[in-house]
């Protein structure tokens, strides 16, 4: 196997932290394998010479996760109320070339049917069937790129007509975030200007106090204060 890069590494170690706790049980976990590392933009290859106006950028390539998958649904243990996560994240490169995810016609507005056609889903929880998943958006003379997160259930909230929120973060900032998280259900949220206050948030808010309860402690080498203030600010 060839050597990991920086970015790879560290989600690797993310997922044996989760395996390793005793403060953790994991119902599904994947890892690998490796793909071959990437040394030259991938715009140079022709299939991805129809992006040629995006911003497919070393910076992209450097953070990238050149694996097949890297996978983990996992539950706390002895944490009252109990909290979870999911993440699946592959190579982006994967992600790219597949369609844009599917939506409905007959209720999506029209900022929205533009949007959903230039998303490419990077992170999806498919075990946990919550139809939630977050994207990069491949917009042409846009750097960064920007990501995106959906819930069907935003569509309902009152001033609200998009299940889509944009997020505060770049691709390499989603990576880094979900290092620290690990899939924490409704972590994403803490990256949008989305207030978090209500009924409608009150289990996604238990669970990122939870998480910023347990996880210092038990993975002391991160530092999630700059969580803990994020997650204030939306409350």
């Amino acid at each position: 196997m060839r050597t990991l890069s920086e970015s790879e590494q560290n989600h690797v170690n993310s997922l044996n932290e989760i395996l390793g706790s005793e403060h953790l049980t994991v119902d599904f976990s994947k890892c690998g394998p490796t793909k071959e590392r990437l040394t030259a933009n991938p715009k140079s290859v022709s299939m991805f010479r129809r992006f040629d106006h995006v911003a497919l950028n070393d910076a992209l390539r450097e953070c990238n996760v050149r694996l097949v998958e890297v996978s983990c649904r996992w539950r706390s243990v002895n944490q009252s109320p109990e909290f979870g996560g999911e993440f699946r994240v592959r190579d982006l490169y994967d992600s790219i070339l597949l369609p844009a995810p599917q939506f409905s016609a007959d209720t999506a507005n029209e900022r929205d049917l533009a949007i959903f056609t230039q998303l490419r889903v990077v992170d999806f929880p498919q075990h946990a069937g919550t139809g939630h998943f977050a994207a990069i958006r491949l917009q042409e003379h846009v750097d960064p790129l920007e990501m995106w997160y959906y819930d069907a259930r935003l569509s309902t909230l009152p001033g609200r007509d998009s299940p889509l929120i944009k997020m505060d973060a770049t691709y390499c900032d989603y990576l880094a975030a979900l290092v620290l998280t690990k899939g924490t259900f409704g972590w994403q949220y803490l990256f949008t200007d989305i207030s978090l206050q209500g009924i409608f948030f009150q289990e996604t808010v238990e669970g990122l106090q939870q998480m910023l309860g347990l996880f210092p402690t038990i993975f002391p080498e991160h530092d999630y204060s700059s969580l803990a203030d994020r997650l204030e600010a939306r409350l």
